[in-house]
């Protein structure tokens, strides 16, 4: 089935109930009877191709920013030398070389936003096959923040501007109104202020939130966190 909204370049295709739309890339199920509205505005914003990333940009300040602030509030952590395809990765190494604990910063495709997951493994790789898996026992698991405890990750919105809009598509969409193409990217220079403070937040609650994580995951095997 063809993508339903006319004003992207996104093709979506389904059978048996399901679609894979490019928004997140996730394969979605919709009951074919229902308005196919919610995941619609798969990329109403530029008309961009479905594979495109972060405005490159934006996606520098935000590694850099995080950097900094990291490695002034967590300098245990040191970034790690992904492959280029890969979001930017830090880790630390128990004193025991038991563990090797990860923060991973993830910029969100088609969006100016970011979420983080804590992972950790006992052979020093970063567990890219666990996501959802906190099993304390486990040789390796990994998490979006804060999953563990409340169920729902969370995600820092560098243009809560162009969120708004998109709604507002949404909610015309699902009452049945036309939504033309619209340009709602806000200009980078827009969007750059707002990197500093939401990376300081989101560090600041790594320490406050994402530590006592990862001391529970080395006092399980009876190790110290490095400070």
């Amino acid at each position: 089935a063809p993508c339903v909204n006319p004003s992207t370049r996104c093709t979506a295709f389904g059978t048996t109930g399901w679609r894979r739309c490019c928004l997140g890339g996730r394969m979605e199920r919709f009951l074919w009877n229902e308005p196919l509205v919610a995941k619609v505005v798969h990329d109403t914003r530029r008309g961009i191709p479905c594979e495109d990333n972060m405005r490159p940009a934006i996606r520098k300040s935000l590694v850099s920013h995080f950097t900094a602030e990291l490695e002034r509030t967590l300098p245990q952590f040191h970034r790690t030398q992904a492959q280029k395809h890969e979001p930017p990765i830090w880790a630390c190494q128990s004193v025991s070389t038991l563990v090797t604990f990860f923060i991973l910063l993830q910029p969100h495709t088609r969006a100016d936003r970011f979420s983080l997951e804590l992972a950790w493994s006992e052979n020093g790789e970063f567990p890219w096959e666990q996501i959802g898996r906190v099993n304390l026992g486990e040789p390796s698991g990994r998490e979006r923040y804060p999953c563990w405890e409340t169920n729902k990750e969370e995600t820092w919105d560098l243009a809560p501007e162009a969120t708004a809009a998109i709604k507002a598509q949404l909610d015309a969409l699902s009452r049945g109104q036309y939504v033309p193409h619209a340009d709602i990217d806000p200009p980078v220079e827009q969007v750059l202020p707002n990197i500093e403070p939401a990376v300081a937040d989101a560090v600041k609650k790594l320490a406050e939130r994402g530590l006592p994580f990862f001391r529970k995951v080395a006092d399980h095997r009876g190790i110290v966190l490095p400070e």
